[in-house]
């Protein structure tokens, strides 16, 4: 069956939900309040054995958080090679999404940078001078909103503080740069003995 976007952009709701075949296993579930969502049949494990699954692409539209049309055919043609070698796209969903919940969980780097500057023994002064290096060179780079365990060392993090402190050279200052650097292993010092962070401190030392 061929279906257009113009036909999905078309559809009404009515007193209970109701599905439009897309072709190829993927409909549209239209719902009674007007909402419409691309839903994915398949059957896991791949071959006879293999048990009926539905999926829930996303809600059909343009804009952030949406799908066109050919969009859901595309992430259809994707979930389905992950299905083929043998991986539940169900199952798959769930752990991206508690991830994504742990980490949103997580603490931020300006919770890192306010802790770090609490728990400091140097002088006011310094301190000050801290303050200033993180919330105009560091955290304007970084996010203050991101959180901290995004900047682990298996996610990139290294390459992020490097490139930071490459920038700060960059504008012709090798000893801010230095010290600034210094600023951020003390921040970085203390998410790692909250365990916020899951990093070995030489990663940061050598």
């Amino acid at each position: 069956m061929y279906i257009s976007d113009s036909d999905l952009r078309s559809l009404e709701s009515r007193e209970k939900k109701y599905k439009v075949s897309c072709g190829k296993s993927l409909f549209v579930e239209v719902y009674p309040g007007g909402g419409k969502y691309f839903v994915w049949k398949y059957y896991f494990p791949p071959g006879r054995s293999g048990q009926q699954r539905w999926y829930q692409i996303g809600p059909y539209g343009k804009g952030p958080g949406k799908w066109t049309l050919k969009q859901a055919r595309d992430e259809q043609a994707r979930l389905d090679l992950l299905r083929k070698a043998g991986e539940d796209p169900r199952l798959l969903k769930s752990e991206a999404k508690k991830e994504i919940q742990k980490q949103a969980t997580n603490p931020s780097v300006l919770a890192a940078a306010e802790g770090f500057l609490e728990r400091s023994k140097n002088k006011p002064n310094t301190i000050s001078d801290y303050r200033n290096m993180l919330f105009n060179q560091v955290l304007p780079i970084l996010g203050p909103d991101t959180p901290v365990n995004r900047l682990e060392w298996s996610n990139g993090g290294r390459e992020k503080i490097l490139r930071l402190k490459e920038g700060i050279e960059a504008r012709g200052s090798l000893y801010q740069s230095e010290k600034c650097f210094m600023v951020m292993r003390g921040m970085f010092d203390y998410a790692i003995d909250r365990e916020w962070i899951q990093c070995r401190r030489s990663c940061f030392h050598d």
